[in-house]
């Protein structure tokens, strides 16, 4: 037991060290000489049965605060059995910027060949892409727009938040969200990047081709965003993230307990396929932290002073997170239950089937 102890001191040390750091993040970079043109920047929307949500979505398009000349908008249809073309085709019509609809072949399916598929027909350098359950704040294509012109950035990672809404569901999803935001803009200053998500990328569509686009994992169903950073991270491409309180993305958090299991295993399925070193490394980290946290809250019923390792782990990550988050009762019991939540939802993604508009990931 004592040497447990010292063991789990030590732990927390290196913990408490790298939040430290993580906190302090770096300090921004010099831009380059800012350009007086403007860019094409080609948005891939893949959809599939997103009829619900089309309205939305074009009006955030159109509400944008850059002028949409140099855009086009590709929405690719991976055969949808709603009305979605329905909805599509008169919104569109009566739309201000350029677009096009695309159908994936037959013999295509899943969100990476559609997003491939949009990718060759597009006419314009920059490449986004955006997630059709979404809506965009104004800033979101201006704020990348600008990024590419004063910086050699060639990939971008943007925000993607939820809408807040009254549920205990959807509070807990909002403050996971918000901590995984956190991690993922301080990871990417420091140029470790560990997270990132399709509903709001940008890159070069040069530089997407040179790292080789989807193909070292075109057969797994998820993980267009996840493998892609890690493609441009190896390719040792720029990698820059979108700091800027009027560009994100939001969309809405699942509404059952089942959906948002199923969501997070598909999560924990493709960042367990981590090829990279510090990936790796940071995944190894949280995970013997997550056992220790379990093992000394189980443990604490036959020795209570195990509760000061997670107590004091707790404090350590109020410490890193205040910076960014107001602390409240929900934040600290986030913290004390997250670790089992997110063991439960490892062991889940090996064990059980899990599926994705009614499609098996």
């Amino acid at each position: 037991m004592l040497i447990l102890g010292f063991l789990s001191t030590g732990i927390l040390f290196v913990y408490a060290y790298c939040l430290y750091k993580l906190r302090i993040g770096k300090k921004k970079e010099p831009e380059t000489t800012p350009k007086h043109h403007r860019l094409g920047i080609s948005l891939i929307i893949p959809f599939r049965n997103e009829a619900n949500h089309l309205q939305a979505l074009i009006e955030s398009f159109e509400n944008q605060d850059f002028s949409l000349e140099n855009c086009s908008f590709i929405f690719v249809n991976d055969h949808s059995t709603d009305n979605s073309l329905d909805v599509l085709k008169p919104l569109l019509s009566n739309a201000k910027f350029d677009s096009a609809i695309l159908h994936l072949p037959q013999h295509l399916t899943g969100k990476k060949q559609a997003l491939l598929y949009g990718i060759k027909k597009a006419k314009h350098p920059i490449i986004g892409t955006c997630d059709a359950d979404c809506t965009y704040a104004s800033g979101w294509i201006s704020a990348a727009h600008q990024m590419f012109l004063n910086s050699d950035a060639d990939f971008l990672i943007g925000k993607v938040c939820l809408k807040i809404r009254s549920t205990f569901l959807h509070k807990l999803q909002y403050l996971e969200q918000e901590l995984l935001w956190v991690l993922t803009r301080q990871t990417a200053l420091l140029h470790l990047p560990v997270l990132c998500s399709g509903a709001h990328l940008f890159f070069k569509k040069d530089c997407f081709y040179d790292v080789g686009g989807y193909a070292s994992h075109i057969n797994t169903a998820s993980g267009d965003d996840f493998f892609l950073l890690e493609s441009f991270y190896t390719a040792k491409k720029k990698i820059c993230v979108i700091i800027n309180k009027d560009s994100f993305a939001e969309t809405h958090g699942q509404n059952n307990w089942r959906s948002l299991l199923s969501q997070r295993m598909r999560w924990a399925h493709k960042t367990s396929k981590a090829q990279t070193q510090h990936l790796k490394l940071i995944g190894g980290g949280f995970f013997l932290l997550n056992v220790i946290h379990i093992f000394s809250v189980c443990a604490s019923f036959f020795n209570p002073l195990l509760l000061l390792f997670v107590g004091l782990k707790v404090w350590i990550e109020l410490f890193f997170i205040k910076k960014w988050m107001p602390i409240t009762l929900g934040t600290i019991a986030l913290f004390f239950v997250y670790p089992f939540y997110s063991m439960f939802v490892l062991c889940a993604s090996m064990i059980l089937p899990n599926h994705w508009k009614k499609r098996k990931v």
